[in-house]
């Protein structure tokens, strides 16, 4: 794969991340930022027909842009099982105190109302588990319950 930036002025290449496995097809897809054109590209990982994304917007108010950062802090949902049912990582990009899943990453987390989950959040990515607890989602009930995690 050969990437170029030929002006030189959208900084492109200035930030890189692993971004996991975005689209659930198995393999590892790249985010590379160019704050220069407050743009950031999704390069979907090795696949016969290859993917590019662009994500265009403010990325920041600063000139020089946001590293992409990936292992701010890593949230796993299992089920009673241990089976992983979800897992995210999530970075503070702009600094504000808040953690946002980067670049709306699309993963789907979906529970059974009733069943108990175990959540754990590694807040530096190094394996280490900081928080971990037991939740109830929902209450059985067929009226379509909503959780929401904050933290």
């Amino acid at each position: 794969m050969c990437i170029a930036d030929h002006t030189g002025a959208t900084h492109f290449g200035y930030a890189v991340a692993n971004a996991g496995d975005l689209n659930n097809d198995g393999s590892t897809d790249l985010v590379i930022g160019a704050h220069g054109s407050n743009r950031a590209f999704i390069y979907y990982g090795v696949s016969k027909h290859p993917t590019i994304v662009t994500l265009q917007g403010k990325l920041t108010s600063s000139t020089t842009g946001c590293a992409l950062q990936t292992g701010s802090m890593r949230v796993t949902i299992t089920d009673s099982a241990g089976s992983s049912e979800w897992q995210s990582t999530f970075s503070d990009c702009i600094h504000s105190g808040v953690f946002n899943i980067p670049l709306g990453a699309v993963s789907e987390l979906r529970l059974i109302p009733g069943d108990m989950y175990r959540m754990t959040v590694d807040i530096d990515a190094d394996e280490a588990t900081y928080i971990s607890a037991d939740v109830t989602f929902g209450d059985n009930s067929p009226a379509g319950d909503v959780i929401k995690f904050v933290g």
